[in-house]
């Protein structure tokens, strides 16, 4: 089966559990363009819990009375996407999963991105149903989304919401040279990136990091193995299929620059 989830923090304050129907009304009340004749609610759940088909797709959310198994403040302070002048849900004693599946078949970044919109715009309904949720926990780029924060960026829908979906991560290394890496993309059917070292600021990092992130969302998984691909400024870098540096035994795509090679008659630069 093919899914793609996040999570919902939720406090202990009251308030009115997510039901099938409800969650119908509201996404087709939120989400003008969806097809509301190909939206039902199916089965029978438990208050705060729902079942929705669209079309042949699954819409599922669980609420569960256990605090979601993560280390909320270090997310929040390494997440990009939580504000530093609010403090860090640690105090959530529930939480929700929201997913969308699909049956087993082939699948491409085309179909990983729509799924991504269709959780995204459940997220959205539920939050909206629902003021106990606090936080919105992208598992898949380790973000922690402040709800005022993903309802905004929600605005852009079908158009993809990268800020929440993707996470990019430049730093310096003790040789002066600048590091970087992306998370997320996975749950997009594309390769996250690993950048070992470049020699250029920060901000040039990141831009490049988020130019590619782009590229590969526009346009697919083109990187090939053992090829290459030309920068802002017009340098030159292999492209390799490779583990990833974390231990974790994804497949990323790993960035090295290429040195120029000067001609027989050429001028040192």
């Amino acid at each position: 089966m093919r899914s793609s989830l996040a999570m919902l923090l939720k406090d202990e304050r009251p308030s009115t559990p997510v039901t099938g129907p409800a969650l119908v009304d509201r996404l087709i009340q939120d989400w003008p363009d969806l097809d509301a004749s190909r939206l039902t609610a199916t089965g029978q759940h438990d208050a705060g819990s729902a079942t929705l088909d669209y079309g042949g797709t699954g819409i599922v959310v669980a609420t569960l009375d256990s605090a979601l198994d993560i280390d909320v403040e270090r997310v929040a302070a390494n997440s990009g996407q939580w504000p530093l002048t609010f403090p860090a849900p640690s105090d959530c004693t529930a939480h929700a999963v929201v997913a969308v599946v699909e049956p087993d078949g082939p699948d491409s970044h085309e179909a990983a991105i729509a799924r991504a919109v269709l959780l995204s715009r459940a997220l959205v309904s539920v939050l909206n149903l629902d003021d106990g949720f606090r936080a919105v926990y992208w598992g898949a780029a380790e973000h922690l989304v402040h709800p005022a924060a993903f309802l905004d960026q929600a605005k852009v829908l079908p158009s993809p919401m990268l800020p929440a979906w993707t996470a990019i991560s430049v730093g310096p290394r003790e040789d002066g040279s600048m590091s970087g890496y992306t998370r997320g993309l996975e749950m997009l059917g594309l390769q996250d990136l690993e950048l070992p070292s470049v020699e250029e600021s920060e901000d040039e990092a990141f831009e490049r990091l988020a130019g590619i992130v782009m590229y590969q969302v526009d346009a697919g998984p083109v990187l090939g193995d053992g090829e290459t691909i030309r920068g802002p400024r017009g340098d030159v870098m292999l492209i390799e299929h490779v583990e990833s540096s974390d231990g974790e035994g994804r497949q990323v795509v790993r960035l090295t620059p290429q040195k120029r090679r000067r001609g027989l008659f050429g001028r040192r630069r």
